[in-house]
């Protein structure tokens, strides 16, 4: 993970693996230990596809 603050925010970025189980418990562990107000997720066109058809 990395943080960086950004306008009087905390921005954090996790490096992840889609497929990846143990990538799975990082997200949600920081997610747990850091509790943003906002999740962003970086999609490809066809994952991006998939969630909106």
């Amino acid at each position: 993970m990395k943080t960086i603050n950004f306008e009087n925010k905390v921005i954090h970025f996790v490096s992840t693996a889609h497929v990846s189980k143990e990538s799975v418990e990082e997200v949600k562990m920081v997610i747990e230990t850091t509790q943003p107000d906002a999740v962003c997720i970086e999609l490809d066109a066809q994952r991006a596809h998939s969630l909106t058809s």
